[in-house]
């Protein structure tokens, strides 16, 4: 019992730390959209607006909620 019990823990462990890894490689992989919204739209995109620019800099940074609570929910599904 003891070592199966030990096997458990150590692959439960394993498994948070590739979830956590998952969660910053999503939160880093969304903070450079919106890194290249707000740098590179203006230097490709020469007529945009800068009120527009604002806009989706906004409404990316709105999503920021339910995309991190999609991120913190797929543990608990995966191990349901």
């Amino acid at each position: 019992m003891d070592q199966t019990s030990a096997i458990y823990r150590e692959k439960k462990k394993q498994a948070a730390l590739k979830f956590i890894n998952v969660n910053v490689m999503g939160e880093l992989l969304f903070t450079l959209a919106l890194g290249s919204v707000a740098f590179m739209f203006p230097i490709v995109f020469k007529e945009f607006q800068s009120g527009n620019l604002r806009s989706y800099v906004f409404v990316l940074l709105y999503m920021t909620g339910p995309i991190h609570g999609i991120l913190n929910v797929i543990p608990n599904i995966v191990q349901v």
